[in-house]
Formats: C-alpha cells, sequence, structure tokens
C-alpha cells in the first residue's frame, strides 16, 4: 500500500459487469450518491440504513470503504476490490452499472452530475451538479450536445 502520491491507477474493468472501458465507453465513476469504493485511512460505518458505508480493513492503515445498496456487495466482488487496491488499482464502475446513460439510446451520458470521475493517471475528480442536460456521448441521438 506505499503509494507516495496517494494515486491508483484505474483497475482493467468495472468491478460489477467485468467490462473494459473500451466495451463501455463513457467515464470511469468511484462515487455517485448512493454508490461509492475508495481507500482511506479512516473507518467508515452506518450512514444510510439504505445504502450503508462498509469498510474492510486492508492494512494496518489503509481501509476500504464502499457505499452502496447491501445486495451489491457480494463475497466475490470484496475479494476482487481488496486485490485491486492491494495491487495499487482502483476499482471503478461504468456508467450502464452507475445508471448514467442516455433515456433514449442508452449511450453514456455526457455530464455526470455528482460523481466522482477517476482518470488514467489515478486523479480522481468531482463533477458539480449544474441545471444542465446531461448530453450523450452518441453522435447520432437526438441528446447529443
Amino acid at each position: 500500500m506505499n503509494n507516495p502520491k496517494n494515486k491508483f491507477i484505474p483497475s482493467h474493468e468495472c468491478m460489477f459487469c467485468k467490462k473494459i472501458f473500451d466495451e463501455v465507453g463513457g467515464r470511469k465513476i468511484v462515487s455517485k450518491y448512493d454508490l461509492s469504493i475508495s481507500c482511506s485511512t479512516k473507518y467508515l460505518g452506518g450512514g444510510n440504513k439504505e445504502y450503508p458505508y462498509l469498510s474492510i480493513k486492508i492494512d494496518d492503515e489503509h481501509y476500504i470503504n464502499f457505499r452502496g445498496n447491501k445486495d451489491l456487495w457480494t463475497k466475490e466482488l470484496e475479494e476482487y476490490v481488496i486485490k485491486e487496491f492491494v495491487e495499487h488499482r482502483h476499482p471503478w464502475y461504468c456508467q450502464q452499472c452507475a445508471g448514467k446513460v442516455c433515456k433514449l439510446c442508452g449511450s453514456p451520458v455526457q455530464y455526470l452530475h455528482g460523481c466522482d470521475i477517476l482518470y488514467d493517471d489515478g486523479r480522481i475528480t468531482h463533477v458539480g451538479i449544474f441545471p444542465i442536460p446531461a448530453g450523450c456521448i452518441n453522435p447520432e441521438c437526438k441528446n447529443h450536445r
């Protein structure tokens, strides 16, 4: 877990559907209102009873923190997430699994209101919530901006 910049490069595939990024397109999401995955020095527990925090200790200083529907957290997912963080990769989920897709064509939306996005170099940025349409990445779609 010795990572001086505290950045983890993205995992190879979506933590839920196991599709690689080239298959799903859009952005790599690590947090939205009701679903998040992170590595921290803090233990988190409780919170919203519909979407509680779950913390797993991976070494003396680090915890994996997951927030989301308890049914999503399986033994297989737990093993996968632990392995990824130990190997300095950050698990992420695709826009399909996050439900951040166009209502007309099903392609990923362009603007991810309220999400934290993981980039290839390990940076994570937050997308604010603004009164603008989410758009669509599909240039053939009516919602494309």
